[in-house]
């Protein structure tokens, strides 16, 4: 397993859903490791209300062991939760290392831990559409910290040779024109591929069970153009 860091994503063990005692998973970023095996302080992702009658039946879940509710009402609003010298392990209040996923290109093979992502796959039956969509108003920082920015560059936009960049000073993305320098459009220096394919994995890892049920819906993953499959064979 990979050295648990600061800024790595893993799994919190929230507690059970109060209908189903199924356990409920969210994706939570490292903010702090104690030495000595002390465990980690954790930002963990919440889904809303949707939190809000998780339970703890265990016992003890970091910084609110006395409430049988996992989370606080100001912390489901707020949609995050702190949680401090988090152990990791399999019971409730514990960290884990997310299922990995075999991305869209090599089909899903991992559907991850119960109840993760369960309100997430709830999609009206007719055509698959979430009840509901966020809009991300500074796209940037986002599309980096998952990875997709990386992958949208490597899958689609380098083999032409674009590149989508973010530029922090304006808050904007920048779509910029390198074919006449690419003629054979971008390659990547070996050490940056790596970096940026682990926050894609991490980030992909967590979407395990969304993939899974897209692939059941649908039949497939990617949704391909028939006439691009045959352009991009072997790619």
């Amino acid at each position: 397993m990979p050295e648990v860091t600061i800024g790595r994503t893993v799994l919190f063990h929230l507690g059970h859903d109060d209908t189903t005692k199924e356990p409920v998973f969210r994706p939570a970023r490292v903010v702090h490791v104690w030495p000595d095996h002390h465990g980690v302080n954790l930002q963990v992702d919440l889904d809303g209300s949707n939190d809000a009658f998780v339970k703890i039946y265990a016992g003890g879940a970091g910084t609110v062991p006395d409430e049988v509710l996992a989370v606080r009402v100001a912390e489901c609003e707020r949609g995050s939760a702190w949680r401090t010298s988090v152990r990791e392990g399999t019971a409730e209040g514990t960290w884990s290392w997310p299922p990995r996923a075999v991305r869209a290109r090599f089909g899903v093979a991992d559907l991850g831990p119960r109840g993760h992502g369960r309100r997430d796959l709830e999609l009206a039956a007719a055509g698959g559409v979430a009840p509901m969509s966020t809009r991300v108003p500074i796209a940037g920082p986002v599309l980096i910290e998952t990875g997709l920015l990386f992958e949208l560059n490597r899958s689609t936009l380098h083999p032409v040779g674009f590149e989508l960049r973010y530029d922090p000073d304006t808050e904007e993305l920048d779509l910029h024109d390198c074919r006449a320098e690419k003629p054979a459009g971008i390659i990547l220096p070996e050490e940056l591929f790596k970096a940026e394919s682990l926050a894609l994995d991490d980030f992909m890892a967590g979407e395990a069970r969304r993939l899974l049920h897209r692939w059941r819906l649908y039949g497939f993953v990617d949704q391909r153009v028939p006439g691009l499959n045959a352009a991009t064979a072997g790619g």
